[in-house]
């Protein structure tokens, strides 16, 4: 099941949300922090249950369509915790990776989280 998370262009936002992933409701908390000098965002992803951080600074990049590189969550699937793809949502975006301005539901880039069965 595809889910796409509530995500803004806010340098720093942190929120909660529960997604289905293999069949079972999960709350994560997800930290998004933008790096202004190197020019890329980072996730860090807690298991609400377990305060566990499960991830921690994964870099919001995009891959090459219809390859592995695409799933961004794709060197963590022993974890289980579904499969994370940042999409463009325009044909011909502005950047090859999301920056301070295009990240979010109205803008250029958008993150996909999905089962990993």
């Amino acid at each position: 099941m595809q889910q796409q998370l509530a995500l803004t262009s806010q340098p720093n936002q942190e929120f909660k949300t529960t997604l289905q992933i293999n069949e079972e409701n999960i709350s994560y908390m997800f930290n998004f922090s933008y790096n202004q000098i190197a020019d890329y965002w980072v996730m860090k992803v807690t298991d609400m249950a377990t305060s566990e951080i499960i991830i921690d600074s994964i870099p919001l990049v995009t891959g090459v369509n219809f390859t592995n590189t695409v799933n961004i969550l794709r060197q963590l699937g022993y974890l289980a915790i579904g499969e994370a793809y940042l999409v463009s949502t325009v044909s011909k975006p502005t950047t090859d990776f999301p920056n301070d301005e295009n990240l979010g539901s109205s803008k250029e880039f958008v993150l996909i989280w999905e089962d990993n069965l």
